[in-house]
């Protein structure tokens, strides 16, 4: 099994339940941590942009306002 950390503000809500809590690094830090690891699931973002800058493995969100050909990467698993 894996470890799961979660990263963004903590001003977007609680702690995921069982979760390592790395919010509120700053982008920079941020992207230090997501270059070991392994996978990321977030909405579209700054953290997508992010994650393909380290080439981290993304699952992105997308929701009825933008769609994945204006903004996703094609290596990623974009949902829709």
């Amino acid at each position: 099994p894996g470890t799961l950390l979660h990263l963004g503000a903590r001003s977007d809500g609680p702690l995921v339940e069982g979760a390592r809590d790395f919010r509120d690094l700053g982008y920079r830090r941020t992207a230090v941590v997501l270059g070991y690891c392994d996978l990321l699931v977030t909405h579209v973002g700054g953290l997508m942009h992010l994650a393909a800058a380290t080439r981290t493995s993304a699952v992105v969100i997308y929701g009825a306002a933008e769609h994945p050909a204006i903004s996703g990467y094609v290596w990623n698993k974009n949902l829709y």
